[in-house]
């Protein structure tokens, strides 16, 4: 939904439409005008325009009149709609009817927005056999085929029109599900082929602490273009804990025309994976119906791009009772479910030097009784994030930073519990939404303890001193250093929080040197300078310094499907 139309100026082309419409989708139609009028026909209106015209100034006007007065045809479709608009063609083959007389009744409905001219082929043995065009229309029509023996009957099978949507376009002459295509299933995946009904797949392997190694495979209908509904599934089998795990994606995406949307998508995703072995093997079960909304740009060069992002989220993990047995314990398995609304506004200005967002996020929930579904505790946050980066290289060298302010609101200290600010971002067990991917999420010493997220706080030095029920204000920066080959950072926090989130200090700080490894994916933090509160932290229970060396491993973002659908140009 990224088109703009073929006589937009020059200047206001993105750079990829540039490439793609001027010499593509222009070539595309007027390849299509030649297949309606006929090629002698469309010889006779090049000359006579190049009679008319050559060392001279035409404008498009110029060149509609000359077509229309040679063929004899109005062509406001092509000229007005085509040329001028971002207008879509998009016939499709709803039902074929074989006449007693061998003849054929074709029904075929204009799902587009241009009344253009339709073209029917009918295929025998991959080759056309009978062809027939059509003049445009709106709404539903059945066309007449003469007789002919045919295995199918497809719009367009030579591929001259900017059709969008060639999937519907084909429907066969005989039998059931006809207007099913042969299932291909292929590996790894491939362009989109509308002759076939493509499922793609890849071998998948997986690791965390709990399940350990798991395999499995994945599954999905979607690399390019987008589809309107698109799906990734990914069953894994852990031989560890004996049990299925894995992840499912399923979205459905509207392109709406003449509107404030850009793209409405709708859909959810469900993830399950083991989160701790003590007691026994226990799961989650992320459940994460949601809406996401792109606004319309107020043109598509515009470098402001703001989107919506509602979710309900819903996890029910595993979970244990103890009860006294004599002078034994016994472990009971029961259930735990928490329940909450997420809702993110994000804009962001796209900038090759000086490119920023902000966010402003509202979470409601908490947990709830799995048997009753009465509520056990509940909270309301809101916050906002903004970052703003300053490149000096194109090496990726430059200097970042992250104010990041939220308060608790309507909510009693003592109902925060698990959901509390925190200066030193999150550890796993502290991720309440499960909404990353930690290698171990209820470690609470040893390296996979020391995995965290840059949220909130987003300190790099842990400590229990800074988690707040109240509020927290935070100020993270980051930059690198100058042109050294070596991937070297330095970086400083600041913040304070509510009463209840400070010991001594009114306001905490740390710094030191990351090594960033892949920049906001891969990241190792080696604190240099921490507050007193931090210090008394540390020496209060022995920390080693080694026990202080964090790392973020944000493999989110590295979501081949995800990139696909961000990717800009």
């Amino acid at each position: 939904n990224e088109d703009q139309a073929i006589e937009t100026p020059a200047q206001e082309y993105t750079e990829l439409n540039y490439g793609g419409i001027v010499y593509s989708k222009t070539a595309v139609a007027f390849d299509y005008l030649m297949a309606y009028l006929g090629e002698s026909m469309m010889d006779k209106c090049m000359q006579e325009y190049f009679k008319l015209w050559h060392f001279k100034h035409p404008q498009p006007a110029d060149l509609k009149a000359v077509f229309e007065n040679v063929s004899g045809k109005d062509l406001s479709w092509f000229f007005n709609d085509m040329i001028n608009s971002t207008k879509k063609l998009d016939y499709k083959i709803t039902s074929v009817h074989h006449n007693r007389d061998n003849t054929y009744n074709i029904g075929i409905k204009n799902v587009g927005s241009i009344k253009a001219p339709v073209i029917v082929q009918g295929i025998k043995d991959n080759k056309i056999v009978g062809e027939l065009v059509y003049d445009g229309f709106t709404g539903k029509q059945s066309l007449s085929f003469p007789p002919a023996n045919v295995d199918y009957f497809k719009i367009d099978y030579l591929e001259v029109s900017p059709d969008v949507n060639r999937n519907n376009n084909r429907i066969k002459a005989k039998g059931v599900f006809k207007k099913i295509e042969p299932l291909k299933i292929q590996f790894l995946g491939s362009i989109d082929n509308p002759d076939k009904t493509q499922l793609f797949w890849t071998p998948v392997a997986a690791w965390n602490n709990y399940n350990k190694w798991m395999f499995g495979v994945a599954l999905y209908n979607n690399l390019l273009p987008q589809k309107k509904f698109e799906f990734e599934l990914m069953p894994l089998y852990s031989h560890s804990t004996n049990d299925f795990s894995g992840y499912a994606h399923l979205m459905y995406n509207i392109f709406p025309n003449q509107t404030f949307f850009q793209k409405i998508a709708i859909g959810g995703t469900y993830s399950r994976y083991a989160y701790t072995n003590r007691i026994y093997d226990r799961n989650f079960n992320k459940y994460a119906p949601e809406l996401f909304v792109e606004f319309k740009k107020s043109n598509l060069r515009a470098k402001f791009k703001s989107t919506l992002r509602y979710r309900n989220i819903t996890i029910i993990a595993d979970d244990y009772t103890s009860v006294l047995s004599g002078m034994d314990i016994d472990y009971i398995e029961t259930k735990r479910k928490s329940v909450f609304n997420d809702l993110t506004y994000l804009l962001t200005k796209s900038d090759a030097v000086q490119p920023y967002s902000i966010a402003l996020n509202v979470q409601h929930g908490g947990q709830k009784n799995y048997y009753t579904s009465a509520i056990i505790d509940e909270m309301t946050k809101v916050s906002v994030t903004a970052k703003y980066s300053y490149k000096y290289s194109k090496k990726n060298k430059s200097f970042d930073a992250r104010l990041f302010a939220g308060t608790f609101v309507g909510t009693n200290k003592t109902n925060a519990g698990a959901y509390r600010f925190r200066l030193s971002g999150f550890r796993g067990y502290q991720d309440y939404m499960y909404d990353n991917v930690f290698l171990g999420r209820t470690e609470t010493d040893g390296v996979l303890a020391n995995q965290f997220v840059e949220n909130e706080g987003a300190f790099k030095f842990y400590s229990p001193v800074g988690q707040s029920a109240e509020w927290l204000v935070a100020l993270n920066l980051k930059s690198s250093l100058g042109n050294m080959k070596l991937p070297l950072c330095l970086y400083a926090d600041i913040g304070t929080t509510g009463a209840d989130g400070i010991l001594n200090e009114g306001v905490l700080y740390n710094a030191g040197v990351c090594v960033s490894i892949v920049k906001n994916i891969f990241e190792v933090y080696f604190p240099v300078l921490i507050s007193k509160d931090f210090e008394n932290y540390k020496k209060a229970n022995g920390i080693k310094y080694p026990e202080t060396i964090r790392f973020t491993l944000n493999l989110n973002m590295i979501n081949p499907f995800d990139l696909i659908r961000k990717f800009e140009l």
